[in-house]
């Protein structure tokens, strides 16, 4: 069975208040294993929100809600992950060489005035070279998204390991270089 990982950013602008109870759903109705991993201030500041979603879909044996914020099990047990804004999207594909889905909402900012360095962030920069972009009109098609970005033929996993290359220095030996 096809696992999926729902792991967003926190805030107003994440998957989970906006399309999360609908996402869940879908996956579940398509046959496909379900992990939700809230982001630790969510499960913080939006209790309720927690407490219905699980008590929406506990029941169902193919989802799980993972509020422990320590390990990363299911970033090993999972196919493919659907986020937003969130960094771990980065460290899901870059560490274990898997592909995201994004939702393509709006963006979470922390500085606003981060165009005046006139550098794209990260962030939206990796997006296409670790998965694909979905616009929230489409979620129904998420099942579709899936066998397509999991297929074979989809080079994912070279593009991830090129975007990786590109952006994370010292891979294998940063423990000797900043011993040295």
């Amino acid at each position: 069975i096809t696992s999926v990982l729902l792991a967003p950013t926190w805030g107003e602008n994440s998957i989970l208040p906006l399309y999360g109870e609908a996402i869940i759903d879908i996956l579940l109705q398509s046959g496909y294993r379900v992990i939700t991993r809230p982001h630790p201030e969510t499960t913080r500041r939006s209790p309720q929100l927690i407490r219905k979603i699980s008590d929406r879909f506990s029941a169902h044996n193919y989802f799980e809600l993972d509020v422990d914020p320590r390990g990363d099990l299911w970033m090993q047990q999972t196919n493919l992950m659907i986020s937003d804004w969130s960094g771990v999207a980065m460290e899901y594909a870059y560490g274990f060489e898997k592909p995201v889905l994004f939702i393509d909402l709006p963006r979470k900012i922390n500085n606003p005035r981060y165009a005046e360095s006139k550098i794209e962030p990260i962030e939206v920069s990796v997006r296409n070279e670790i998965g694909k972009v979905v616009h929230p009109k489409n979620i129904s098609e998420l099942p579709s998204e899936i066998t397509n970005i999991l297929s074979k033929n989809s080079g994912l996993i070279k593009d991830i390991r090129s975007s990786r290359a590109k952006h994370v220095f010292n891979q294998g030996r940063s423990a000797r270089i900043a011993a040295n």
